[in-house]
């Protein structure tokens, strides 16, 4: 057990002493059926003192969440796949979550121009029947001068069978996994397969999956379940 603590102990040494890197970007988002993903919808450009927004998500098969409006702008999100990002910067007033019409006349404010940054974001969920494959999921402007961004390729894959120990999901049960348990029990947003990362039976990923795979990959006889 001295051992088992002593190299927790140098795990936590090396974890406090690395710098945080952000992690590479891909190509693509990768998603399985039933998961979630979350659009970020911005103008990359300002322009113009309102803009529509609309997110088309072609032939791939995902079902539409849920919207909200965010930053500087007034942003009434859609409902559905079928509406609009509605952006106006009017300075005086907010526009409420349901989008229900501004009372008083618009002349009586001032519209300024559109400001360049986030202005929502888009949850969806990929079915649960979804065929594997690549998608676009485009971000389009149907109205308004500015520019926008937040389009996606996303490639729906077959659920990977579980792999208990296999945290980071490469194939392996080694050091990399404890590390990346180790952030997520500390609570920094690392991304993680629970699943895998769950080896005592207990549903909660903890301490104790981190000294029983240590133990693994330290040729301990012990069982992940």
């Amino acid at each position: 057990m001295k051992k088992i603590v002593s190299m927790l102990l140098c795990l936590l040494m090396v974890f406090g002493s690395c710098t945080a890197m952000a992690e590479a970007e891909t190509d693509a988002v990768v998603l399985c059926a039933g998961e979630e993903y979350t659009m970020e919808i911005s103008l990359s450009k300002g322009g113009g003192n309102a803009a529509m927004i609309g997110v088309d998500p072609g032939t791939a098969p995902i079902t539409f969440v849920s919207a909200a409006g965010a930053g500087e702008n007034d942003t009434v999100p859609p409902q559905s796949f079928d509406g609009y990002f509605v952006v106006i910067n009017v300075p005086e007033i907010t526009i409420n979550p349901e989008g229900t019409a501004m009372s008083g006349s618009a002349s009586t404010y001032t519209v300024a121009e559109l400001t360049a940054g986030q202005i929502g974001t888009l949850t969806f969920a990929v079915k649960e029947d979804a065929t594997p494959g690549t998608y676009e999921v485009k971000v389009e402007r149907k109205a308004g001068s500015c520019t926008v961004e937040g389009s996606i390729t996303l490639e729906i894959t077959d659920a990977p069978p579980r792999k208990p120990g296999d945290a980071d999901e490469n194939g392996e049960i080694d050091f990399d996994d404890l590390i990346l348990i180790l952030k997520y029990v500390s609570m920094w947003p690392v991304e993680i397969n629970l699943a895998n990362a769950e080896v005592t039976g207990d549903e909660l990923v903890d301490f104790d999956d981190l000294i029983l795979i240590l133990k693994f990959v330290s040729g301990w006889p012990v069982e992940l379940l």
